[in-house]
């Protein structure tokens, strides 16, 4: 049976993390729920060396935010609860910065969406406003839920496009690097023998030669421009 990590917390503000075993994600939120706990993240536990290895972007930091905000208020917790309990949680000490400074902005009379907006570097003009269209209209589970929705779809086509891009990526490099030895150092080798040839040497071959010595002679103009 395989094993999931899990995060969550109590009504009071209490953060538990541990391990259950169970056959899928949705067993694991029902144990949860049904010990009176707020699921916050759950992701199944693999084994390997890729476990050591976190690396969190900004991007990776909005969407933990947006998941764990949704799961909070859909509990039924207020707002500035919600905030207080995700600045003790967020591991990353600007992100810890960016939701205390959210919260005081709330707790200083402003709306969510207008302390949202003092930070655009890390939520979008499209965020803001559509959490502006949440608070207005009453739905800001709703909005949350289909704002971490459209951040996970993006994170798997970004994902994607730069899993398609590597192997083409690997194939010109390698071939640069091959032309450009076989035109820097091979074709030198041989050009005693092409040189004794003369006239006799297709035109094709007399350009090559020709761009052979230019390599040579100005390696470093083109390592300059590269």
């Amino acid at each position: 049976m395989p094993t999931f990590s899990y995060r969550s917390t109590t009504r009071e503000g209490t953060i538990l993390e541990g391990l259950l075993e169970a056959t899928d994600e949705k067993s694991v939120l029902l144990q949860l729920k049904n010990s009176g706990l707020i699921p916050l993240k759950v992701e199944r536990k693999k084994g390997g060396y890729r476990d050591k290895i976190s690396l969190r972007s900004a991007k990776g930091e909005l969407q933990t935010f947006t998941t764990e905000l949704f799961s909070l208020l859909n509990a039924g917790l207020p707002l500035d609860r919600s905030l207080n309990i995700l600045a003790e949680l967020a591991e990353d000490k600007k992100m810890k910065d960016i939701v205390s400074s959210i919260l005081n902005s709330i707790r200083e009379g402003s709306t969510f969406s207008d302390a949202l907006e003092k930070h655009p570097k890390v939520f979008s003009g499209l965020y803001v406003n559509m959490i502006r269209a949440g608070e207005s209209s009453g739905a800001l589970e709703v909005v949350l839920d289909k704002l971490n929705e459209f951040l996970e779809s993006s994170k798997e086509l970004k994902d994607h496009i730069f899993s398609a891009l590597i192997y083409p990526t690997i194939l010109v490099i390698t071939g640069m690097i091959s032309i450009i030895i076989l035109v820097a150092y091979v074709i030198p080798k041989f050009s005693v023998i092409f040189h004794d040839l003369g006239d006799n040497l297709p035109f094709a071959t007399k350009m090559l030669l020709e761009f052979s010595n230019l390599m040579q002679a100005t390696w470093w103009m083109m390592v300059s421009i590269l």
